[in-house]
C-alpha cells in the first residue's frame, strides 16, 4: 500500500519551490497516512584556490551560500506548517555536501512506499536526485513538473503498457491508485515496439479482476520523443497522472536511460508515477 510518503526538498542551488510541497500533499492526500518532508541543507567544503584569487573572499562566499540554503530550508518548513491535510505530516532536516544528497535521499526512500520529486527542465540538481531515487531506491517515484494543472485529477490515470518487466512493476506498485481511480486508460506506443493484442487484453483482464475498468488507446509518436507522445496522449484523454515503467541502469556513475524515460525526465508534462 502507498501510505508512507517521502518528499526530499533541495535548498541550494537548485532549490525546490513550494509548488512541490503543494503538489505532494494534493496528490497523496487521498491515500497517504504519513508524509515526511526532509530539507537537505548544503555543507560546502573549503576549496583550494590558485594564485591570483587572493582578492576573492572564498570563505565569505561559502558562508553566504550556506546561509541561503539554511534560509530556504526554514522558508519551506514554514510553508509546510501553514498547510492543512489529513495525513500525519512530519518535517526533518539534514546537512551535508551537495554531492552526497542523492545517496542520502535514496537510503531514506528505500524505507518508504513512495517518493515525490519535482523536475524543472535543465535543473541539474533535481535531475540527479530524481534519477538516484528512481534507479536506486527500489521504490516507485512520483515525478511532478514545475507547473501542475490544478484542474486535472488523479482520478483519471493513464498507463503506458508494453508488457515489459518495468511496466509490470509499475502496474503492481500503482494498483492502489488504479483501484481508486474513476477512469483508467491504457496507452500502447505502436511506434516504439510491437505490443500484441493478447498483452493488452491480459492487462485489461488483470485490472478487471481488481475491479478496474480500463479503456485502451494506441499512441503514434509521429517523430516526436516517445515519452512526450505518451504524455501528450495522456493529457488528450484527460488524465491527471501517467503510470509507466522506468528503463535505465547506471554505468560508471552515469545513467543510461531508455527513450521514453529520458524524454519524460527531460520534460515532464504531467505527474508521472515511475517504477524501475
Amino acid at each position: 500500500m502507498l501510505t508512507d510518503i517521502f518528499v526530499p526538498l533541495l535548498t541550494y542551488a537548485d532549490a525546490n519551490t513550494t509548488g512541490l510541497i503543494d503538489a505532494a500533499i494534493r496528490f497523496t492526500e487521498p491515500f497517504a497516512a504519513s508524509l515526511e518532508f526532509c530539507t537537505f541543507e548544503v555543507d560546502i567544503p573549503v576549496i583550494a584556490y590558485s594564485m591570483g584569487m587572493e582578492a576573492i573572499n572564498v570563505s565569505g562566499l561559502i558562508a553566504d551560500a550556506e546561509k541561503l540554503s539554511h534560509t530556504t530550508a526554514k522558508n519551506l518548513e514554514t510553508h509546510i506548517r501553514a498547510l492543512d491535510g489529513t495525513a500525519n505530516v512530519t518535517m526533518t532536516s539534514t546537512r551535508m555536501e551537495e554531492a552526497q544528497i542523492p545517496y542520502a535521499a535514496t537510503a531514506m526512500a528505500q524505507l518508504r512506499d513512495l517518493s515525490v520529486v519535482q523536475l524543472v527542465p535543465n535543473v541539474i540538481g533535481q535531475r540527479r536526485l530524481a534519477e538516484a531515487l528512481i534507479f536506486g531506491s527500489g521504490r516507485p517515484v512520483l515525478v511532478v513538473p514545475d507547473v501542475v494543472d490544478p484542474a486535472r485529477s488523479s482520478e483519471h490515470i493513464a498507463i503506458s503498457w508494453d508488457g515489459s518487466q518495468a511496466a509490470t512493476r509499475a502496474i503492481h506498485n500503482a494498483i492502489d491508485l488504479l483501484i481508486r481511480a474513476k477512469t483508467v486508460t491504457l496507452l500502447t506506443a505502436l511506434d516504439d515496439k510491437k505490443v500484441e493484442d493478447s498483452v493488452v487484453l491480459g492487462l485489461v483482464s488483470y485490472l478487471d479482476r481488481h475491479g478496474v475498468k480500463a479503456n485502451h488507446s494506441d499512441v503514434h509518436s509521429s517523430g516526436i520523443p516517445i515519452g512526450k507522445a505518451l504524455q501528450t496522449s495522456a493529457l488528450d484523454h484527460g488524465a491527471g497522472l501517467l503510470v509507466m515503467g522506468a528503463f535505465g541502469h547506471s554505468r560508471i556513475r552515469e545513467f543510461l536511460l531508455g527513450g521514453a524515460t529520458r524524454s519524460v525526465l527531460d520534460q515532464p508534462m504531467l505527474p508521472v508515477f515511475l517504477s524501475h
